[in-house]
């Protein structure tokens, strides 16, 4: 399965579906994320196309990872697993019948579609993995990155990655004003790091 758009967290029972807002899709930080990698991997040498279609997103990430395939199809399987024990939970509640069979139908017509919010996840994951790794391989000690949410979420997702790595890389994220343009300068300390 490929990345693309599938939307926010969806939130199932018997009244229907509804959705979390603040639970987005992580597949909108992924364009975000192969231009950082543009910026921080030597072998491109090239501008970064904001209109990179999902198929060279995914395409990327794999040049790196490999094994990615293998991880997307656990995934799959896990998920197909989940809604078995959901419709089971539901099975075995104290609701009406028909109320059972309403949520049950509601799980299976979003199978899907949570599935495919899984993988964009797990792209997402490998994603800030690669950055991380590169970062330490090549010893990137800054980089600035436009101003925005989604490069903001993107900064905190690479900060925490380094953090919680084994040697516990200390970075910071500033918000820079030049020339009246604001940028986010993510800054890495790797002289700094905790054995």
């Amino acid at each position: 399965m490929q990345i693309k758009y599938s939307g926010d967290k969806p939130i199932i029972s018997q009244h229907g579906i509804t959705f979390n807002k603040t639970k987005e899709d992580k597949y909108i930080y992924l364009k975000g994320a192969i231009h950082i990698l543009h910026i921080i991997d030597l072998k491109h040498n090239y501008e970064f196309d904001d209109n990179i279609p999902d198929e060279q997103i995914s395409k990327m990430i794999r040049e790196y990872q490999t094994n990615i395939e293998e991880d997307i199809k656990k995934e799959e399987k896990r998920y197909k697993e989940k809604l078995k024990e959901e419709i089971e939970y539901v099975k075995n509640s104290n609701l009406s019948e028909l109320d059972k069979n309403i949520w049950i139908k509601n799980l299976n017509i979003m199978q899907g579609y949570r599935i495919q919010r899984a993988i964009n996840k797990l792209y997402y994951e490998h994603a800030i993995s690669i950055i991380v790794s590169i970062i330490k391989k090549n010893q990137i000690t800054s980089m600035v990155l436009p101003f925005n949410k989604s490069y903001f979420h993107l900064a905190e997702s690479i900060q925490n990655a380094l953090d919680s790595d084994k040697h516990h890389i200390k970075s910071d994220i500033e918000i820079q004003n030049d020339n009246s343009e604001l940028t986010l300068k993510f800054t890495i300390n790797h002289r700094n790091r905790k054995y």
